[in-house]
């Protein structure tokens, strides 16, 4: 065989190559074509579960031993069960319940947070609050009014 030769065999092999490549590339797009849609929606449905559910967590967790077990056991809240499909532990630092009040009350007088947070069946003081509160200032915000001291979540940027 000719160098010329070999060269013309080497270069139609891989233009054959290519075209098959191409052809299969062109069905793979066009059976892909009506996936976008659904699985785009199924990213979606994913990342709002997960984020719900992170939101379950914090609030489910805020509660006390004894209100935590009242809840669980309710059967008006049987939908507790299927979503915590797995072991699931009350208790969660103090700070973080209350972000969990904060984020359905919005902004609270301090005095009023303790009385809330205790209310959950959390052991609370206003010293533990405020301490929680200092401990995290890139999650609250504080304010004063006069002698009154109320208490938000920083808005997310």
């Amino acid at each position: 065989m000719v160098v010329g030769d070999l060269s013309a065999t080497v270069k139609e092999r891989l233009r054959q190559s290519l075209k098959r490549e191409c052809v299969r590339l062109c069905e793979i797009e066009k059976e892909m074509a009506p996936l976008y849609t659904p699985y785009n929606r199924f990213l979606d449905l994913d990342t709002e579960r997960d984020t719900r559910f992170a939101g379950a967590v914090r609030i489910l967790s805020s509660f006390g031993e004894a209100e935590f077990l009242t809840l669980v056991s309710n059967p008006d809240f049987d939908m507790i069960q299927t979503a915590f499909r797995g072991t699931f532990h009350y208790g969660q630092p103090l700070w973080e319940s209350i972000r969990a009040v904060l984020g359905e009350m919005g902004e609270m007088r301090e005095v009023d947070l303790v009385s809330a947070v205790g209310s959950l069946g959390l052991t609370s003081s206003t010293t533990a609050v405020h301490s929680a509160i200092n401990g995290h200032r890139a999650v609250f915000s504080t304010r004063r009014l006069g002698r009154k001291k109320f208490v938000a979540l920083k808005k997310e940027k």
